[in-house]
């Protein structure tokens, strides 16, 4: 007696389907949206940003080192992030312990698409060959405040990175996926365009644990240094006149 031979499935599931239409959807609603009459976060008055002058050469303790990211670019990459961001700032800071750390703040007037996502770890260091591990969303347990982050590490031959970074839209934190797909439609809707940025601090370190949290420190010491509508572009907290 010959069984029926078993078929491999080939088509999704019904949950991958329905999942992939809602974001297919969401999508084109916030492009039909968004050619409606716009209004320009980023042209408020009190929202105007100068990452140079907003933040401090020296602050708590930390003092500027270096205006250079210790990982370079690639003249390619750099030239599709310049076309992404109205500005970036790339600095390295240490403290009296010898403690260094890498701050890295890309800035873009128009964070109503997902072009702006090559700036996060997860593509622009494997573009330049690192491995990434160990990737988890965390919260930044802050003083006043926590922020949704994530945190990995970033490996190539003897160098390893320890990286924390967060987005942020318009008001507010978000993760990668579908919280920025969400907060992008809820800005379709108001015919507002965000703006936002992607803030990244960085560590050489083949100690992850005590890397992260000597970026808890600095990014403490940061936020409390600078004044309110800068902290509310770096850390998505809103700005009340």
């Amino acid at each position: 007696m010959s069984l029926p031979l078993a078929m491999p499935r080939t088509q999704p599931a019904w949950w991958q389907l329905l999942l992939f239409c809602g974001c297919l959807c969401l999508a084109l609603g916030a492009s039909q949206l968004m050619q409606q009459d716009k209004q320009w976060l980023a042209q408020e008055p009190a929202r105007r940003l100068q990452l140079e002058k907003a933040v401090p050469v020296e602050f708590a303790g930390w003092r500027l080192l270096d205006t250079r990211g210790l990982v370079e670019v690639p003249a390619e990459t750099r030239a599709s992030l310049d076309s992404l961001y109205n500005q970036q700032l790339s600095r390295t800071y240490i403290n009296a312990d010898g403690e260094k750390v890498m701050l890295s703040i890309a800035y873009g007037e128009d964070q109503s698409n997902d072009q702006s996502q090559a700036h996060r770890p997860e593509i622009c260091y494997v573009a330049q060959g690192f491995q990434l591990h160990d990737e988890a969303d965390v919260m930044l347990a802050l003083p006043q405040r926590q922020i949704q982050a994530r945190q990995l590490v970033a490996r190539l031959h003897e160098r390893n990175e320890p990286i924390t970074y967060w987005m942020v839209i318009g008001d507010r934190v978000i993760a990668p996926g579908w919280q920025r797909k969400l907060a992008q439609f809820d800005y379709a809707l108001q015919r507002q365009v965000p703006d936002g940025l992607l803030f990244r601090v960085s560590t050489l370190d083949r100690d992850a644990s005590r890397a992260f949290e000597v970026q808890r420190r600095f990014v403490t010491a940061l936020l409390s240094a600078v004044d309110p509508v800068t902290r509310a572009h770096l850390a998505g907290e809103v700005v009340h006149d």
